[in-house]
């Protein structure tokens, strides 16, 4: 009886109302449960960090940066020299009292050349150095005197040092 009468109350409402799309509410809800908990990690660390004392200054670390730097540099002596040594080991023993004359000769003779091509060298310093000068003063002499005095050519400073303007006499 008891459910009857209930029931008839019941009967005029027409059915459960349909719910809205649940998933934007779940969203905001996993979005603020998120944040919470960010906030509460966030205000522990900071509490903790609240009896952290600052950091005292440290000393200079000139003297041993250039110490481990020159332990660094001997280190890679040490490989360079490692390589020689090695390379060394492998060369054959030279031979003992070999005969150098023949190089000493050679260098004799090369110091001579050597000598030679030098006085040679000043020599042709000294004939390009003549030439300049001919060539100044022919240069001069034709500005007054263009032509052949003999038969009018057009003289130049070539054709009169290489003497292809002649005239037999």
């Amino acid at each position: 009886r008891f459910f009857g009468e209930a029931a008839r109350r019941l009967a005029p409402l027409v059915s459960v109302p349909k719910l809205a799309d649940e998933v934007p509410l779940e969203t905001m809800t996993a979005n603020l449960t998120s944040a919470k908990l960010r906030f509460e990690y966030c205000d522990a660390q900071l509490r903790v960090q609240a009896d952290l004392v600052a950091p005292g200054t440290f000393p200079a670390t000139d003297d041993l940066e250039s110490h481990v730097e020159g332990i660094c540099q001997l280190e890679r002596d040490h490989g360079r020299l490692d390589s020689l040594v090695t390379l060394l080991k492998g060369l054959c023993h030279v031979p003992s009292n070999p005969d150098s004359s023949p190089l000493r000769e050679a260098v004799a003779s090369l110091e001579k050349t050597t000598e030679q091509f030098a006085n040679n060298q000043s020599l042709l310093e000294q004939i390009q150095n003549s030439i300049a000068a001919f060539d100044k003063d022919a240069q001069q002499w034709l500005q007054t005197e263009p032509n052949c005095n003999t038969c009018g050519a057009k003289l130049s400073v070539e054709s009169i040092r290489i003497q292809l303007h002649r005239h037999e006499s």
